[in-house]
């Protein structure tokens, strides 16, 4: 879905989506849940912007040393596909605790792979 599709579009997608639902009462959906995104950490602090972080140097760091760390890379659960950290925005206690949670629950992030992230170098 982009800024060009139309209401009609979504409408389409919607219907098309539902009807395999109902074609394949069978198949395992459960992978749609999004329950997750009610506990999402509210939008992070821009320490820089978006093409300084990309140039900057980088660093991996575990997950639990990146608080207060700037973001090196995107972080971005699946689904819903949105990122949750984009390079250059400050790593909040509240954002690892929720990738804390979607490890847990079994959700993929890319960008936190092995409970490890991207971060700016000091």
């Amino acid at each position: 879905v982009g800024l060009g599709d139309s209401w009609r579009n979504l409408q389409a997608l919607v219907e098309a989506i539902s009807q395999l639902v109902n074609d394949r009462p069978h198949a395992d959906v459960s992978f749609l849940a999004l329950g997750h995104l009610e506990s999402a950490p509210p939008l992070p602090v821009m320490e820089c912007g978006l093409r300084e972080a990309f140039l900057a140097g980088k660093t991996t760091c575990l997950l639990r040393d990146s608080v207060n760390r700037t973001s090196g890379g995107f972080v971005t659960p699946y689904p819903p596909g949105v990122p949750l950290l984009v390079p250059g925005e400050r790593i909040s206690g509240d954002a690892v605790e929720y990738l804390r949670r979607l490890g847990l629950e079994g959700i993929y992030v890319r960008g936190c792979e092995h409970e490890s992230l991207s971060v700016l170098e000091d």
